[in-house]
């Protein structure tokens, strides 16, 4: 119970700093003097940033068994590179400091999710923590920012990430003990990545992850255009966020009885249903009244995509397949996403940037149905060769 109220506790706060600086990332840039293309370029580095460095973080903390000195790296340097952010002048100079802050901030989630699943823990129970530490987050520092200015935000990220590495130290990771005597190796990743299956599901969740970050950094815009205040930002992303702590646990409660990949599927069908929704620019009170559909797209598909990988990789390999997925997903996907959404907000506007996040998750959704369908065929050959009959 301990170990649960430790690991609860951590992600929160965790999380708690990226919801003070996700969803006030654009107005901050745009505050800066960016421009809808600059905003989307700089964000698609960020994503080449995360393509590059997600996969290393991970494999560095499988390779040397040691996470939790990867986590104390990650959440000091990208604490000092959000300070140095906050003091930048100037598209060309705050594009680079973004993109040293993304080494560092793209490596965090892999690794502290294997932490979670590694160590045995149920994992939506303690991610629905991180679901109500960003809803907090997002409130917080939107009143924060709309009293004190945009800079302030990097204030709530530092306070919040000095309690995260306080609750670092007194974790006891045990996410590769079970393995430390296997040493992950080329073969290994090779042979992951030569796994169809796998690569379906990669290139699947690039559509949909994509569209998901690119949400994530443009929504603000779209509720900005629409009349909503900074404050409003925060008041959405705080019923956004909070609506995803049910549906995970609910989740992670059924993840021994749903079949993932179908899981997988009809998130994405409410992705798509989302954000053709937004693209009609509806009313922000009804944004707001209808704020339990995150819950039923992100809040499903986070924990769905780990199970997932829980089910087709072994824990030796488990951080290093997380890492793979975040970087086709945030990193590929959401470089994808973000950089020509800044083209299509330049020339057309935020209504069609949600027109063009529709159409990847409808995608994105076919590929899961594929992926379903090579699985259960896997499934039947499987049963034919041990001689068994059925209809």
């Amino acid at each position: 119970m301990k170990v649960y109220k430790l690991f609860s506790a951590w992600y929160f706060f965790i999380f708690f700093s990226f919801g003070s600086f996700l969803p006030l990332l654009s107005p901050f840039l745009k505050e800066r003097g960016f421009s809808g293309l600059n905003i989307g370029s700089a964000l698609a580095l960020g994503a080449l940033v995360t393509i590059i460095m997600q996969p290393l973080w991970g494999y560095l903390a499988d390779r040397y068994r040691n996470s939790k000195v990867i986590v104390f790296i990650l959440i000091t340097c990208y604490t000092l590179a959000g300070l140095t952010m906050a003091a930048g002048t100037g598209v060309a100079k705050l594009t680079i400091i973004y993109g040293v802050f993304m080494v560092f901030f793209s490596g965090i989630m892999p690794v502290i999710d294997s932490m979670v699943v590694g160590n045995d823990l149920e994992f939506g129970k303690v991610r629905l923590w991180g679901a109500m530490g960003f809803a907090l987050g997002a409130q917080l520092t939107g009143l924060l920012a709309e009293n004190l200015g945009l800079s302030s935000i990097f204030i709530a990220i530092t306070l919040s990430n000095i309690l995260v590495l306080i609750l670092t130290a007194r974790i006891d990771d045990r996410s590769h003990s079970k393995t430390r005597e296997d040493s992950l190796n080329r073969g290994d990743i090779l042979e992951l990545l030569s796994d169809k299956g796998y690569l379906i599901f990669l290139v699947a969740s690039f559509l949909v992850g994509g569209s998901m970050t690119g949400h994530n950094n443009y929504f603000s815009l779209l509720y900005r255009e629409l009349g909503g205040s900074l404050s409003g930002v925060g008041l959405a992303f705080l019923l956004f966020a909070g609506s995803e702590a049910p549906v995970m646990a609910l989740v992670q409660n059924l993840s021994r009885r749903i079949n993932v990949t179908s899981g997988l599927i009809i998130s994405s069908l409410i992705f798509s249903i989302r954000w053709l929704w937004y693209s009609t620019m509806p009313d922000p009170k009804w944004i707001l009244t209808l704020f339990f559909i995150q819950g039923l797209s992100i809040g499903s598909f986070l924990v769905l995509v780990t199970l997932y990988i829980s089910e087709v990789t072994g824990p030796g390999l488990r951080t290093t397949a997380l890492a793979i997925y975040f970087s086709f997903s945030a990193g590929l996907g959401g470089m994808f996403a973000q950089y020509f959404s800044g083209l299509i907000l330049n020339n057309y506007g935020i209504a069609q940037v949600y027109s063009f996040y529709f159409i990847m998750s409808l995608l994105g959704g076919g590929l899961y149905f594929l992926l379903l369908i090579g699985r259960e065929k896997k499934v039947d050959c499987k049963m034919e060769d041990a001689g068994v009959k059925y209809k």
